[in-house]
């Protein structure tokens, strides 16, 4: 890309949008546009990105706006003539069973976690569109899967947001109020991996300017923590001192997600911040905002 080019940005995620725009703004990309247009490189950064609760109450609301965002936006792509154009997934992409780290090969190799379903049946649609394409057509669409994001602008609300976000809010919250305890869903043993949003803008800029395979590819940390690991972490940060509780008689999700970053650290991309750091970066920016 070059720093007169055009780029577009479309989907829903403000927190995907917001930190794309800062990272492309930062390298001097000064042509940032919202509407897909000829020779425009295209960040699809998909629908909406629901937690756990969200699949259970609304799996037909959100499988059926986030696949009709798919189906506007990959074939006009291809019917207005973009120079390239990235989508992103999610990790709920790769079978509930399948072999950790979750490698890229692993996609339709089992059955789907049932809870998340409703969105990672989605990406998983929007993946095999953008090699369609290609195949039919050549576009040069390419596909992305980031680990679990997490940063400023997003969804910390404990029904919709998704866990470590909503962790944090009910903390400070608790903290702010002086309770002794706080209470989550599930029993905090599965194990997640989680990249910081700037890390994933930065990823997504490099894979745009460095990948053009049909093979979807995998942006992560490589490592994974528990859910309570978790919880002590965010606890430590927000300050909150009181005992950490666990309604077992929510679901749990997935036992395990934890992607392999291999194929893109042979290409030349690593993250930059640590789950320490970026909990601690995506607090201040909630104390700031929330305050």
């Amino acid at each position: 890309m070059e720093k007169n080019d055009k780029i577009v940005i479309i989907g829903e995620s403000q927190m995907v949008k917001g930190a794309l725009e800062q990272h492309l703004t930062a390298r001097g990309f000064h042509n940032i546009q919202y509407s897909i247009e000829k020779d425009s490189y295209v960040f699809h950064i998909g629908g909406s990105i629901m937690g756990l609760m969200e699949n259970v109450r609304t799996p037909a609301d959100l499988h059926t706006q986030n696949l009709q965002t798919q189906l506007d936006i990959i074939p006009k792509a291809h019917r207005v003539g973009v120079k390239k154009m990235l989508y992103l997934a999610t990790n709920c992409v790769y079978p509930e069973n399948a072999p950790q780290p979750l490698k890229e090969e692993y996609l339709m190799t089992g059955k789907l976690e049932p809870i998340s379903e409703p969105s990672s049946i989605t990406r998983v649609i929007g993946i095999k569109m953008c090699q369609y394409f290609r195949r039919q057509y050549g576009c040069n669409f390419i596909s992305a899967v980031p680990s679990g994001m997490y940063g400023a602008c997003d969804d910390f609300c404990a029904e919709t947001g998704h866990v470590l976000p909503a962790m944090i809010e009910k903390m400070h919250l608790a903290k702010l109020d002086g309770n002794k305890s706080v209470t989550f869903f599930g029993t905090g043993t599965p194990h997640r991996d989680w990249l910081h949003i700037e890390d994933v803008a930065d990823a997504c800029v490099f894979l745009m300017e460095h990948y053009d395979e049909e093979e979807q590819i995998n942006i992560a940390a490589g490592e994974d923590h528990s859910i309570k690991e978790l919880a002590r972490i965010i606890a430590g940060i927000v300050g909150f001192k009181g005992e950490i509780n666990w309604d077992t008689s929510r679901p749990d999700g997935a036992k395990q997600k934890l992607l392999s970053g291999e194929k893109l650290r042979r290409i030349g991309w690593e993250p930059k911040i640590t789950i320490q750091e970026g909990i601690r970066k995506t607090y201040e920016w909630y104390k700031e905002q929330y305050k």
